[in-house]
């Protein structure tokens, strides 16, 4: 049997709930709360060459170091290894080059890497890791101005240097140097224009929702060779299907990752903008500069539901944020229903963040979500390289603030300037990622930390050495707790929220505690063996 590690974190918080730290903290944790998901958070800081996974204290758990600074993001494998894209010089200058994608295993060694870097294409923004290893690249993809022509592009929009199709690759890593293309899509084969009669893709924009329109948006980006500029890229492993963000349309798009599937890789769904397919007025957009738009991962509130960081630049009611969650309707034979001279539902969004619009929350660019499983949701406000947790009721439970400029990690106590995430992702600590791993708690990031009351307690439950298969029962209780499976004589502590110790006897297998002249509420126990090796649990103690 593998071995599983879980990460307890203990939080010790006032009676209002959260735990505010030092007025000093300025960086790293900033507040915490019992109510907020343990578990694992990547961040990759935008232009910097580390990549750190923490705890919810702030504490390193393992950082990986690259050759180049990172582009944008980073991803953790099943296995454990990183998924890591990075920033090569290139004739693409816009927001969210890269270029390469390197994997590393848990130990840092490179053993993966792949450069999609030439004078026509480019990678960029995002990539994301499949089930079998393979790995969906989103690429620009140049088109010289005699090609845009040949599709329909209207002379007057055409750049001098000609525009950037969007594609997706599907890469198969076989070994360092050696990659396979085995799957591959592209905006330029799904265009539809009523431009030029002779060509073979002219057709009413009205009446193809279904294609992409080649002369849309004639406004301050119709000269831009960047007139899609997506950020995003999932992959639903279930309905074998892809969704990308194209932030220009202010929409995303959903379609088929089966070459078989009949409707030969045009949109299946789109949705934010119906105006891009002219069945929509300014007042039907609902999409602003959005990114990382995904289905809310299998097993969580929300399963199969789309949520989407909705960044609100030119926001007609004014310039503000918010996260929204909205519910795709049921597939009919493969494709989602539309009826005829209609938009693509939803009408509004199922949930939003925050329900009452704030001008406080603001990302103009990059920044995501992440549904936790607790019903939580993760939100990276990535222009302040701030992160956040939501409860459904909308309390922040949990914040953390990146500490990583260009030039490093920075003093506590001092503003982190130029600390832009792209996007945040946290882990559940029974990940299989981290099985067989040997976890360790590090230090913060941030240099000259303060101390923040939270303590990040690592524990390997089924390693024959050590005395955690301890079984704690019942909990909550109504006195007594039972210890079962306790492999060595150790010592239990009960300590108060604030931290005070309450009771402290020594234990051993078959042992029980009696809570019985406690008061009833919440309690922290800490068995602590002669080894040094130690569990920690909530216990609630009731009448």
């Amino acid at each position: 049997m593998g071995r599983l590690y879980i990460a307890i974190i203990i939080v010790l918080f006032a009676s209002v709930g959260i735990n505010i730290l030092n007025a000093q903290n300025t960086v790293g944790l900033i507040s915490f709360s019992e109510e907020s998901y343990d578990g694992y958070t990547l961040i990759t800081p935008i232009n910097y060459n580390k990549t750190y996974l923490i705890d919810n204290c702030g504490n390193i758990i393992n950082q990986w170091e690259a050759e180049s600074e990172a582009a944008m993001v980073a991803y953790i494998h099943s296995d454990g290894s990183l998924y890591r894209t990075a920033r090569l010089p290139s004739m693409f200058n816009a927001g969210g080059s890269g270029g390469r994608i390197d994997k590393y295993d848990w130990n840092n060694n490179l053993v993966w890497r792949y450069d999609v870097n030439s004078e026509t294409e480019q990678q960029h923004h995002d990539i994301e890791v499949l089930p079998n290893g393979n790995v969906l690249v989103l690429s620009w993809n140049l088109k010289s101005p005699e090609e845009a022509l040949a599709s329909g592009r209207k002379p007057e929009l055409i750049p001098t240097l000609g525009i950037w199709s969007e594609k997706i690759l599907e890469l198969k890593p076989i070994s360092l140097d050696s990659t396979e293309i085995v799957w591959e899509w592209d905006v330029w084969d799904h265009l539809v224009q009523d431009y030029d009669p002779q060509l073979p893709n002219f057709g009413s924009v009205k009446e193809s929702p279904h294609k992409i329109d080649i002369n849309y948006f004639e406004n301050q980006f119709s000269m831009v060779p960047d007139w899609l500029h997506c950020n995003s890229v999932d992959y639903n492993s279930e309905l074998d299907q892809i969704m990308i963000s194209c932030r220009n349309f202010n929409e995303f798009w959903i379609f088929s990752h089966d070459p078989s599937h009949a409707s030969n890789g045009d949109l299946l769904y789109r949705w934010g903008n119906p105006m891009t397919y002219e069945q929509g007025l300014e007042t039907d957009q609902q999409l602003f500069g959005q990114h990382d738009a995904h289905w809310i991962e299998e097993g969580r509130p929300g399963t199969g539901n789309v949520m989407i960081f909705n960044n609100g630049v030119d926001r007609p009611d004014g310039l503000y944020s918010s996260v929204i969650e909205i519910e795709l309707g049921d597939l009919e034979n493969g494709t989602y229903p539309l009826d005829q001279g209609a938009s693509f539902g939803p009408i509004e969004p199922l949930w939003t963040y925050p329900s009452i619009p704030s001008m406080d929350f603001f990302s103009a660019r990059i920044s995501g979500a992440q549904r936790q499983p607790n019903g939580n949701t993760l939100i990276c406000s990535g222009r302040r390289g701030d992160i956040f947790e939501v409860t459904e009721e909308e309390d922040i439970v949990w914040q953390y603030i990146s500490p990583l400029n260009a030039a490093g990690p920075v003093v506590q106590g001092n503003p982190a300037s130029g600390n832009d995430l792209f996007r945040a992702y946290r882990y559940p600590p029974d990940h299989s990622a981290f099985q067989d791993k040997i976890i360790n708690s590090g230090p913060v990031i941030e240099l000259g930390a303060s101390a923040t009351g939270c303590t990040s307690i690592i524990s390997n439950v089924n390693d024959e050495r050590k005395i955690l298969q301890v079984k704690i029962f019942p909990n909550p209780t109504s006195r007594i707790i039972q210890l079962e499976g306790l492999k060595e004589v150790s010592t239990a502590m009960i300590y108060s929220l604030d931290g005070a110790i309450l009771k402290k006897q020594t234990v051993s297998n078959l042992s029980t505690i009696d809570l019985g002249h406690f008061s009833e509420g919440l309690y922290i126990l800490s068995i602590n063996s002669l080894n040094g090796q130690r569990i920690v649990n909530k216990i609630v103690n009731k009448y």
